[in-house]
């Protein structure tokens, strides 16, 4: 049986993460309220602020803490007085051959009045309804702690989204250069044929290429308006709805000089998944102790006052009045197996929800880990190509100046040029890893702008439950 009474101190949480210090671009700064904005991308930046109100599934995250709100309220009000107001009228005779009749009962008809007022209240003796209420409660946390994990989750995919997007944007870009280099190409080897200095093998073999570099455009083209079809669908637009706010550049975002990550030992106890994960295991808690207690007494008080006459006008005589008032004690003594059934039943899922929130704890440090690497690699691959991708431009330089000298041919240089085009490609690629890699890591540590959300929503959740 797995038992947490506490679950923020449970050992599963004693896990040290180290920053990596290899990596100069982290730091031990406090995560930022809004980390997309490190990279600097107007229309990044302008579609995460889109999705904040337009997306559906925050939309539909937000109904679901209504929700529960509205659920706890129910639960709330069973621990409440109720009272009512009841009234009825009605008008009846009796058979003359009725046995009322025979006992010297009136079969004449008459009118019936009724007006009166019924109070009831359940005394919690054993904290049945409390035990229900801290459910309710938890259930209403857990989905403000899902709101916001959902809020995390939506964040980074449409910035990984975008990311991908604008690099298939710049791999099409540079596969259209090399594509009208090839043209270039055929034509200087078809004129190398007619002057006797090459074959039609060496045509041939460059037609080739371009047919291979044309075949390169489609499946560009279509990753990148699958993208935006994405970017789209997640912020509840129609198809195309984008092609004039995307249509401002193709440039990946600049990689920040400084990733700010705070602790993130520290940090990734703050993920709302393992918060929602901690508040469903309390209201498993919760639950199993209203199934205990549910074995015990219940005591309920009960009062009514009523006023009944034969004729509207005598309602509101003195002698009219009606009332009863008094204690009912409810002691359950054999239910079929309902009670110890559905005891049995609160203890596993109190169980199954135990190990939901090990497993949440330890896919969540996994997830840090794996990122914080991740990025580090990323970051170190991106540094090596981006110095392959200088020595590549040193070496186009250099043959440039060697035609410009006599010592290189026109061949030569779109050979170059070409060897450069696929370095930037390269980098292209490297840069967007390592940018997909400070998507990941923020999405693992649970980015950092929600947290105040999360207190600002238990405080109102505490003030409508009391309210309610």
């Amino acid at each position: 049986m797995v038992e947490v009474d506490n679950p923020a101190e449970s050992g599963v949480m004693d896990v040290d993460l180290p920053l990596a210090q290899q990596n100069s671009l982290l730091s031990d700064a406090m995560l930022p309220s809004q980390w997309w904005q490190l990279f600097g991308d107007d229309t990044l930046n302008w579609l995460e602020q889109q999705a904040v109100s337009a997306s559906p599934e925050r939309q539909l995250a937000a109904l679901q803490v209504e929700a529960q709100a509205a659920r706890l309220g129910l639960v709330q009000s069973q621990g409440n007085p109720q009272l009512g107001l009841g009234a009825a009228y009605s008008r009846s005779g009796i058979s003359e051959n009725s046995p009322s009749a025979r006992i010297g009962g009136s079969p004449k008809a008459h009118d019936y009045w009724e007006l009166g007022i019924q109070a009831s209240w359940e005394l919690d003796l054993f904290g049945y309804l409390d035990q229900l209420e801290q459910g309710a409660r938890e259930r209403a946390m857990a989905s403000r702690f899902n709101q916001q994990a959902v809020a995390i989750s939506n964040a980074a995919t449409i910035a990984r989204h975008y990311m991908l997007l604008r690099v298939s944007e710049q791999q099409l870009q540079w596969s259209q250069q090399r594509v009208e280099l090839y043209q270039t190409l055929v034509e200087l080897t078809q004129s190398r044929v007619r002057n006797g200095v090459a074959t039609e093998t060496d045509v041939a073999e460059v037609q080739a290429q371009l047919a291979s570099a044309l075949a390169d455009l489609a499946p560009l083209q279509q990753q990148r308006e699958q993208q935006q079809n994405l970017l789209e669908q997640m912020l509840g637009l129609k198809p195309h709805a984008l092609d004039q706010r995307l249509a401002s550049g193709v440039s990946l975002p600049e990689l920040p000089a400084s990733v700010p990550v705070g602790v993130p030992s520290s940090e990734v106890r703050k993920r709302p998944d393992i918060l929602r994960a901690e508040a469903q295991l309390k209201a498993a808690l919760a639950d199993l102790g209203a199934a205990q207690a549910d074995f015990y007494p219940r005591l309920r008080l009960t009062g009514s006052y009523d006023r009944e006459a034969f004729e509207l006008d005598n309602l509101g005589s003195w002698g009219s009045r009606a009332f009863s008032v008094g204690p009912s004690l409810y002691l359950p003594i054999f239910q079929g197996g309902r009670l110890r059934r559905t005891l049995e039943l609160a203890d596993l899922h109190q169980q199954q929800a135990g190990i939901r929130y090990v497993t949440t704890v330890l896919d969540a440090w996994h997830e840090v880990d794996d990122a914080l690497s991740s990025h580090q690699l990323m970051t170190q691959r991106y540094a090596r190509l981006n110095e392959a991708m200088e020595r590549q431009q040193d070496a186009f330089n250099r043959t440039e100046h060697a035609e410009s000298e006599g010592y290189a041919s026109r061949m030569d240089v779109l050979q170059a040029r070409l060897n450069l085009i696929a370095r930037s490609q390269q980098r292209a690629a490297g840069q967007a890893e390592a940018a997909l890699s400070i998507v990941s890591l923020y999405r693992a540590l649970g980015g950092g702008w929600q947290q105040q959300a999360d207190n600002a929503g238990e405080a109102d959740l505490a003030s409508a439950g009391d309210a309610s």
